[in-house]
C-alpha cells in the first residue's frame, strides 16, 4: 500500500513537471520570446506621444515635444520652442531644440542645438548649430550632431570641442555606439593628431 502511494505521487510530480515545460517553454508564442532585437536602441515603439498642435501666425508649431520609448524601456523626447513640419519625408525642422535618451541602466545622454530635422518615423535627428552633448563626465560641442537609431549611432562632426574632467581635445568627429558606449575620437586625416590639453591620466 505504501509503495503504492510513492508510486501515485511520482507519477502525479511528472505530470505537473511535465504541464509546466509545455506550457511555458513549448507552447509560448513567437511574439513573447526574448530575442535580440528587443534589447537594442533602435526604437520599435512600445510608445510614441506628440504633445502640441497650437500654431502661431507663421503656421509653426509651438512647445513641441516627442517622447519615444523602445521595447527595453529606454526612452527617447526631444523638445522645441517652434517647428514646421515637411510632410513628404515626415520630417519636422526645429528650433530652440532640448532632446535627452534615458538608458535603462540610469544613464542620460543631453544634446541642445538651435536647429534639428527630426523624422517622426524612426525618430533619426540632425542637429545643427551651436550643438552641445553632455553624456557621464564627457561635454561636446560642434556644429553637427546625428542621431540615428536604425544603427544605433550618434556622430559628431564640425569644430568639434571634447572636454572631460581634466582634458580638452580637438577633433574632426566623434562616434558613439548607443549599445556598446564605445566612443571613438577621430580625425579626418589619419596622420593628423588630435591635438590635447589638460592633463593626461595614465
Amino acid at each position: 500500500m505504501h509503495k503504492s502511494i510513492i508510486q501515485l505521487s511520482l507519477i502525479l510530480v511528472i505530470c505537473i513537471l511535465s504541464y509546466i515545460f509545455y506550457k511555458f517553454f513549448i507552447n509560448t508564442p513567437a511574439s513573447e520570446k526574448i530575442s535580440p532585437k528587443n534589447i537594442d536602441l533602435t526604437f520599435e515603439q512600445k510608445d510614441t506621444k506628440k504633445t502640441s498642435d497650437v500654431k502661431n501666425k507663421d503656421g509653426e508649431i509651438e512647445n513641441l515635444t516627442y517622447f519615444s520609448e523602445d521595447l527595453a524601456g529606454n526612452q527617447y523626447s526631444i523638445k522645441a520652442q517652434s517647428a514646421s513640419s515637411e510632410n513628404q519625408n515626415n520630417n519636422n525642422l526645429m528650433v530652440g531644440v532640448s532632446a535627452e535618451i534615458n538608458f535603462i541602466n540610469k544613464e542620460k545622454l543631453v544634446i541642445n542645438s538651435k536647429f534639428a530635422e527630426y523624422n517622426q518615423l524612426n525618430n533619426n535627428t540632425m542637429f545643427k548649430e551651436n550643438v552641445n552633448i553632455t553624456y557621464l563626465i564627457y561635454k561636446i560641442n560642434s556644429d553637427v550632431v546625428i542621431l540615428n537609431f536604425e544603427n544605433n549611432m550618434i556622430e559628431v562632426y564640425g569644430n568639434i570641442v571634447f572636454k572631460s574632467d581634466n582634458n580638452i581635445l580637438y577633433a574632426d568627429k566623434v562616434t558613439l555606439n548607443m549599445i556598446t558606449k564605445n566612443l571613438k575620437i577621430l580625425m579626418n586625416d589619419e596622420k593628423d593628431d588630435i591635438l590635447v590639453k589638460g592633463n593626461i591620466s595614465e
